[in-house]
C-alpha cells in the first residue's frame, strides 16, 4: 500500500470487505504491506483496525528512510510488525570494501547478512522477517542467525551505525532492484542499469563494466527522456531521473574509453 493505492482502497471499501471476511472467520489476521512515508503509514493505520502491518526495516532504512518512526509509531500501539527487506534486497549482504572490512575486524565469523538480519530480530515487537533467499548457504546462514544468540549488544549498534556512514558515504545509488519502476516507457533497464554502476563502484574491472554496460543495448540509462514516470512507483523513494546520471556518467568519463578495452575471453 502507498498513498495510491490506499486512495483506491478507501474509494472501493476494501477495508470493510475484508473485515467483513474476518468477522465471518474467513481470514484471521487483517494488515497490509506499506511502501510509503511515515506519515501516510500513521494516517492509515489510525484509520482502521490493524492486526499487523508489514514495513520495510534495515539498519540502512532505519535513517535513511525514517523507519525507525514508522517501527516506534506501530510499537507504540502494540501493532506487530513484520519485516520486508531486512537484508535490503542483498545490499546488507554486499557492503562496500570499507564496511565489509570494518564488520570482519569486529567478527570474522559472521556474515554481513547476518548481522543485518541481527539487527532486525533484536527489536521488540517484531513478529516476522521476510527474507529472500536465493541458495542453500544463505538459508543455512539465516538458521544459523536465528537459531542462535541474535541479540545485539550497545556496542554492535554502534558498529552499525559506522557501516551505515560507511555504506552512504559510498555513494551507492539505495536500489534494491524490486522493479517495481519498471517498465520504462523509454526502454530503460533501471534496475540493472543502478546495479551494475553499485557492483563497480569499488572494483578497477573496466572490461566486465564495458561488457555490461554495453549488454544493456537499448536500455542504457542515456535513453531516459526524464518523464518521471518511473519515480512515484519506486518504494525507496529515488530520483531515478536524476540518479541514472550517476552509471551513465561512470561508464563515459570515470572509466577508460570502452573501446579501447579488450572484451574478456
Amino acid at each position: 500500500m502507498d498513498r495510491f493505492t490506499i486512495a483506491k482502497a478507501e474509494k472501493l471499501g476494501i477495508h470493510d470487505w475484508m473485515l467483513g471476511l474476518k468477522e465471518q472467520g474467513i481470514i484471521r489476521h487483517l494488515g497490509y504491506s506499506f511502501h510509503d512515508t511515515p506519515d501516510i503509514l500513521e494516517a492509515y493505520t489510525i484509520k482502521h483496525d490493524w492486526d499487523f502491518v508489514q514495513i520495510q526495516l534495515n539498519y540502512l532504512d532505519w535513517e535513511l528512510q525514517n523507519a525507525k518512526r514508522s517501527y516506534q509509531f506501530l510499537v507504540e500501539r502494540d501493532i506487530p510488525v513484520i519485516v520486508m527487506e531486512p537484508v535490503r534486497g542483498g545490499a546488507l549482504a554486499n557492503l562496500p570494501e570499507a564496511a565489509q572490512s570494518r564488520l570482519l575486524e569486529a567478527d570474522s565469523a559472521v556474515s554481513a547478512a547476518s548481522w543485518a538480519i541481527r539487527y532486525v530480530a533484536s527489536l521488540p515487537g517484531v513478529l516476522t522477517i521476510l527474507s529472500g533467499m536465493s541458495n542453500p548457504e544463505q538459508l543455512r546462514d539465516n538458521l544459523a542467525t536465528i537459531n542462535g544468540d541474535y541479540q545485539l549488544a550497545p556496542d554492535d549498534y554502534e558498529l552499525l551505525d559506522e557501516v551505515r556512514q560507511l555504506y552512504l558515504a559510498s555513494g551507492r545509488i539505495p536500489c534494491t532492484e524490486c522493479h517495481y519502476c519498471m517498465p520504462c516507457p523509454a526502454g530503460v533497464n533501471i534496475p540493472e542499469s543502478f546495479a551494475l554502476y553499485n557492483r563497480y563502484l569499488d572494483t578497477d574491472d573496466t572490461a566486465a563494466l564495458c561488457a555490461e554496460y554495453a549488454a544493456l543495448g537499448s536500455g542504457q540509462p542515456n535513453a531516459c527522456v526524464k518523464c518521471k514516470a518511473c519515480e512515484p512507483k519506486c518504494p525507496q523513494k529515488i530520483v531515478i531521473s536524476k540518479e541514472l546520471e550517476k552509471p551513465q556518467h561512470y561508464y563515459e568519463f570515470t572509466t577508460a574509453p570502452c573501446d579501447q578495452v579488450q572484451p574478456p575471453t
